[in-house]
């Protein structure tokens, strides 16, 4: 809001530039392109990728493995409705000056303050806490100026976290696909993400990727690539049916694998790893 006021009383800008600088059109040109590609290959793959087949009998007649590569696939599709949306809206706003964010190092101004998602980092990051803080960014800051840092007298910032997640499946509707996606999918999956890492840094010795070798490290990225989107593309099957019925279909045909997967992991790392775990150096967080 503060800088929608800037901006309208032609505050937001250094009075030498008079007016919205012309980089702004370059910066929503590229927006827009993007958008274009991901309208086309959504638009592309509706038909192959759709809804109403994954709910046809004759998607419950193929291979397991076969269905989950689908899902992956309409799960991917499916979410550019979204990140098309984001970059037009961005484009938008980049026009009119509204996302302008003050210049960088080299004095030359930024325009990423409506940016929403951030696509190359969406589409090939490695983990799941990295894919989800990479998209819907204005909710993102939004809840947690508003939320998470006012339940500071809590005194727990993992309290704080799972109750900011809360107040998000809320604000989007008392559905219980919503409930699925935020509370029963993505809370666990980041918990199991977290410990999973643990274990690896104990069993490796390794506290960053990067340092290994291109030969191991590529591999791994893939690996966890893999293991995220598999991941979401379960938790995202309920966010995007929310019909409780058709919802729990999806859920059978997919035999609740990734619920199976936690429940597994869980198991053995409540009674055989905690114990064996050495303590690791704490990374400071915002």
């Amino acid at each position: 809001m503060a800088t929608y006021l800037k901006l309208a009383n032609n505050k937001l800008f250094p009075e030498e530039n008079g007016g919205i600088p012309q980089s702004s059109l370059v910066a929503a040109g590229r927006a827009i392109l993007q958008g274009l590609i991901l309208l086309g290959i959504r638009f592309g793959f509706e038909d192959i990728f759709s809804t109403r087949y994954i709910l046809s009998e004759d998607f419950e007649n193929h291979f397991f493995p076969t269905r989950i590569l689908y899902m992956l696939c309409w799960y991917l599709t499916t979410m550019m409705m979204y990140t098309l949306a984001w970059n037009f809206a961005e484009a938008a706003c980049t026009i009119t000056g509204l996302s302008y964010s003050g210049t960088d190092e080299k004095d030359q101004p930024m325009w990423d303050g409506c940016k929403q998602v951030n696509l190359i980092t969406f589409y090939t990051c490695g983990t799941i806490a990295d894919t989800l803080s990479s998209f819907n960014n204005a909710t993102h800051l939004f809840v947690k100026r508003y939320v998470f840092k006012r339940l500071a007298f809590l005194g727990n910032r993992t309290l704080s976290f799972y109750l900011s997640v809360v107040f998000v499946t809320v604000w989007h509707g008392l559905r219980f696909g919503y409930v699925w996606l935020f509370l029963l999918c993505e809370i666990p999956a980041l918990i199991q993400e977290d410990q999973m890492i643990r274990v690896l840094k104990n069993l490796t010795g390794i506290y960053s990727p990067s340092s290994l070798s291109p030969g191991k490290r590529i591999p791994l990225r893939c690996l966890q690539a893999i293991y995220a989107n598999v991941a979401l593309t379960y938790g995202y099957s309920g966010f995007a049916i929310l019909d409780v019925q058709e919802f729990w279909k999806v859920v059978k045909s997919m035999y609740a694998y990734f619920h199976i997967i936690l429940f597994t992991w869980w198991l053995v790392y409540l009674t055989m790893i905690p114990g064996k775990l050495k303590k690791l150096p704490t990374e400071k967080k915002d």
